[in-house]
């Protein structure tokens, strides 16, 4: 799907498991702008994979599948995505950008 510059697109983010809002989604191309919206409205901030890294527990992080995918994506910002149902997800900026792109629909899993 072509957009020309300045065009927002939005998407709602649903959740893998349980397919449940994540976050209101609305990604500008130029100037490059990612904003999310969190279920209950307030505006989600990305974090380093190195501060997630970090914050986990030095022991389980060999079992971690977190600490893993974490530990793949060292160089990105990192959304920690949650529903309301208590799944948790972690994606990177560039996953989201590319899937907020490639859906079809008003929604997409993240």
């Amino acid at each position: 799907m072509p957009f020309g510059p300045g065009l927002v697109i939005r998407r709602q983010l649903l959740c893998p498991v349980c397919g449940t809002l994540l976050a209101d989604a609305a990604y500008r191309r130029l100037p490059p702008n990612l904003t999310l919206r969190a279920a209950d409205g307030t505006i989600m901030q990305p974090t380093s994979a190195a501060v997630l890294l970090a914050q986990l527990q030095p022991g389980a992080r060999s079992e971690d599948p977190r600490a893993r995918y974490v530990e793949q994506n060292l160089g990105e910002l990192v959304y920690e995505l949650r529903c309301v149902a208590g799944h948790q997800v972690l994606r990177t900026m560039p996953e989201i950008v590319r899937r907020i792109r490639t859906a079809r629909g008003h929604g997409t899993t993240v």
